[in-house]
Order: structure tokens, then sequence, then C-alpha cells
């Protein structure tokens, strides 16, 4: 079902792709999303981390706010000041200062800030992308493309907002910035920030609702001078393994929402010793009997 020319939305979609939705509207929905899913995955964190953040959210820090302000400004540059406003260079600690940033706070009601020298950084990344060869992965189709479908194993409903959507290949593409995007680098991003299970999700997903495999590709900007940046198309052994991580995350959620238990690591004493390198600096063999 494709709904992409639909200007509004119901308060709780049906299952579909949907064009013009406020981020915010999106985040509304009530539907599993990939965030918790990686949470899920991570081995590091616990089903009690995921409950944590169904509760309350994901902190948003510097970090989230230049990548989705980044996002916002190559995608949709026509749009990006209704939802940003720069703030200028003052200094609160003078009269001056507090008064232009008063009058700035006043003006700038209702749209997320953005520090002048991201801006100043934002602009400079566009023009280094403007004539690479990467930006037909952002041409031709769709920004900002809401899906929503269930799940049909778990009967779980789910949500996913593609970056960009190129429905004719078809094609979804994230855009990410990195410190390196190198292939030997950006393929360890892959893995180490879960690249790999929002691309299977994002996949199951769409096949879900069109009965069509994507390609699923990634745009990579490094965030600092000279803003190197590189496209990627995800393998499909890489896919493959995303879509596992994706359907045992959405499992292990199912589990807990049906138990209402959302456990941490363990309920007993567990036997814990130092990784190995650590004992073997300080004259132990751990594989001695």
């Amino acid at each position: 079902m494709d709904k992409q020319e639909s200007k509004t939305t119901p308060a709780l979609p049906e299952p579909g792709l949907y064009h013009n939705v406020r981020m915010e509207e999106y985040q509304a929905w009530p539907f599993v999303n990939n965030s918790v899913l990686k949470i899920l995955s991570d081995e590091r964190r616990c089903p009690a981390h995921a409950k944590y953040y169904l509760d309350h959210g994901r902190e948003d820090t510097p970090a989230l706010k230049f990548g989705r302000a980044m996002d916002a400004y190559i995608l949709e540059p026509q749009r990006f000041f209704e939802r940003y406003a720069v703030c200028p260079k003052c200094d609160r600690r003078t009269k001056e200062g507090k008064q232009a940033y008063l009058e700035f706070e006043a003006a700038a009601s209702g749209k997320e800030i953005l520090q002048e020298e991201d801006m100043e950084k934002i602009i400079q990344i566009a023009e280094s992308v403007s004539n690479s060869q990467a930006m037909r992965l952002i041409q031709g189709g769709q920004s900002q493309i809401c899906a929503v479908w269930q799940d049909k194993e778990t009967g779980l409903m789910c949500k996913a907002r593609y970056d960009y959507y190129q429905k004719d290949i078809p094609m979804i593409t994230d855009l990410k910035s990195t410190s390196d995007c190198s292939p030997e680098g950006f393929a360890l991003d892959v893995f180490k920030y879960g690249y790999f299970q929002q691309a299977g999700f994002y996949c199951l997903g769409h096949e879900a609702l069109t009965g069509e495999e994507p390609l699923f590709a990634i745009f990579a900007i490094e965030k600092e001078p000279p803003f190197v940046h590189a496209s990627y198309e995800l393998g499909a052994r890489t896919i493959e393994a995303g879509k596992n991580a994706a359907r045992q995350a959405l499992r292990k959620y199912k589990q807990c929402l049906d138990s209402g238990h959302w456990p941490m690591y363990s309920d007993k004493i567990v036997l814990l010793d130092m990784p190995v390198f650590a004992q073997q600096k300080f004259g132990i063999n751990p594989y001695q009997v």
C-alpha cells in the first residue's frame, strides 16, 4: 500500500508508506522502531535499558542533533529554516549579549536551535558533497518517507523513517556522519553502530509492504574537513545478517511485552573473571588447569 501522496496521516496510521509526516508526529506513533531493537541486540545492554528508552526516550546528544540537522539541510534545504533557527554568536555575560539572545529565543520559538559554528560546518559539508557522484543516491525520489507495517511472525506494529527513497529501483538511502568513511573503517562502523540491523529491519518492513526487496545504500560523510565522503550499497550477506538480528530483537521485544518483564542481566550471582589479556598481564595463566 503506497500512501506517499498523502499530505496528512491519521493519529495511528495503517500499514503503508507516508510522505510529509512531521518528525514529532512520527515519534508519537507507538510502534516498534529500530532504536529500541538495537538496544535489545546489544550484548552490553539488557531489556531493562530498552524499557527505560520506551518510557523516557533517547538522550538528545550534540552528535545526534548535528547529524539530524545535517540530514535536514542536505535532504530538504528548502524546508530547513522552517525547522531550525541558527543562534548568533553573542556574549551572554554582557547586557547586550543577553538582550540579543532573548530576542533570538523569542523569534526562534518552536524551532530547533542550531549553533552558528555547526551551521557553518553543515554548509561546508553540503558544498563539499554537492557535485559528488554519490548525490545520485538522493536524487529522483523522496526524502523522509515513513513506513508502517505489521511483523508477520510477532504481530508487532513497526515503523521506520527512510532518509531517502527511490521507488523505481527500489532503494532506501541513509545519510551517516562519521569520522572515517574509508571502506575498511566504515565497514567496522556498519557493525559497531548496528547499521546492518537498521538496514535489515527497514528491508523487512519494505518487503512486508510492497513485496519487493529493496537495495539499501549509505551516503557516508566525514564530520571534519575536508569532509571526505563515500557511497556504499550494503551487500546481500550484510543485509541478511541485519534481518536475522532484527528478527531476534523483535522476538525478545514480544517476549518482554507479553510477560510484562524487562529483565536486567541476571537475578543470580554470576562468577566473573577479568578478560584473558588482563589476567596474563599480572602473571595469571587462564588456560592452566
